[in-house]
């Protein structure tokens, strides 16, 4: 089962919580935490449980007779995924790449099935959020699969050709850039007010972040589902 990166934010959040107070943490400060409603929070929890990074308990309410509350505990497996996600500056093995793929690509069709203005938000969200320079370079990348998916257009596959003759992760990666960019441009279609220069603001200052293997891999990537 592939842990998408809202999953992930949450078990981030309530290992960092429990750690820190060493008790359960109740969906209701979780929520505060994160920023979304306690329904909503309550929810991903009783999915992650399901899943079996978090395990839950009741407690009594002092004072109020027959009342329980629910509190959660993360597992021994969201410990695990939290180390994994604090060393995400390190090199990826390829076991590591191999499920980071697996994540993008789940990632990637949950954003298409979201209303446009949707999806760019939860993206920007993601690309704050994200410490792996390889992700967010991979991320930068939705902005284009997502208004491509919507609109029906795409970059020709003329240009894919060229950038598979090119040897050089970096140049691929600035030829793949310009192909997004002009395709945006010739089909008038819109990220967000002032969204464009921001993109290619975004994307030429990642590229000396991600190590050179990864910006292999992530070419290759890209380039698999363009």
């Amino acid at each position: 089962m592939v842990i998408t990166h809202r999953k992930q934010e949450f078990i981030k959040k309530i290992v960092e919580l429990y750690s820190i107070s060493g008790l359960p943490i109740h969906y209701t400060n979780l929520a505060d935490e994160i920023g979304v409603s306690k329904w909503s929070s309550y929810e991903m929890l009783t999915e992650l449980e399901k899943l079996g990074y978090i395990t839950r308990e009741y407690v009594n309410t002092p004072n109020k007779s027959g009342r329980s509350k629910t509190i959660f505990s993360p597992t021994s497996k969201a410990l695990s995924l939290f180390d994994t996600i604090q060393n995400d500056s390190l090199p990826l093995t390829n076991k590591q790449w191999t499920q980071k793929k697996k994540l993008l690509k789940a990632e990637l069709s949950e954003l298409k099935e979201l209303p446009l203005s949707s999806s760019i938000g939860r993206v920007t969200e993601m690309i704050q959020n994200e410490n792996n320079q390889l992700l967010k370079a991979a991320y930068l990348f939705f902005f284009y699969f997502i208004i491509a998916h919507k609109s029906e257009s795409r970059i020709s596959d003329e240009v894919i050709d060229v950038v598979k003759l090119v040897k050089s992760p970096s140049a691929r990666y600035m030829i793949i850039t310009g192909a997004i960019v002009e395709n945006i441009a010739r089909n008038n279609l819109v990220i967000s007010p002032g969204g464009m220069p921001v993109m290619i603001q975004r994307a030429v200052e990642t590229i000396p972040d991600v190590l050179a293997e990864d910006l292999k891999r992530l070419m290759d990537f890209i380039l698999e589902i363009v």
